[in-house]
């Protein structure tokens, strides 16, 4: 969200949040931010936010701009989010279990792959750490459990 913008040739060139101190050899056009007639002349704009009514479910994902005589207008788009039903919910937070379940796993056996204990394991041993450790990582993909074994 921009408090200020720069327009040539009738397009939004830049977005800023303060005014640039130093501008196309004007320095303290920071300092201008009052008056509104001079900066226009140099193409600089004061974003008005628009106020409108909030959707009642949804989040912003853009801003859209609208250049207008004295000021440019930043409306906010927003995208409906589609409520779950209680078994999406349940899904959703048996997933993320999953997922700190598998992590865990995962760290815990994360000693295995360093070069000097895998110099002293076998190939067989090392493959078995392999599978399993890729069965993890593919874990929630390949829902549901058990857990692999090693």
């Amino acid at each position: 969200m921009a408090e200020w913008v720069l327009i040539e040739d009738n397009t939004i060139t830049e977005y800023h949040d303060l005014l640039p101190a130093n501008w196309k050899n004007i320095s303290g056009l920071n300092l201008s931010s009052n008056d509104l007639p001079f900066l226009k002349s140099l193409g600089w704009y004061k974003v008005t936010k628009d106020v409108g009514v909030e959707p009642i479910s949804g989040h912003v994902i853009r801003h859209e701009y609208t250049i207008r005589e004295d000021d440019v207008l930043e409306t906010p788009v927003h995208e409906e989010i589609i409520p779950q039903t209680e078994s999406e919910v349940i899904l959703d937070n048996q997933l993320i279990e999953l997922r700190k379940e598998r992590n865990r796993r995962l760290s815990e056996c994360d000693w295995t792959q360093l070069a000097d204990v895998q110099s002293l394991m076998d190939d067989e041993t090392k493959n078995r750490w392999l599978v399993y450790r890729q069965a993890l990582r593919d874990m929630p993909e390949n829902m549901p459990c058990p857990w692999p074994e090693f």
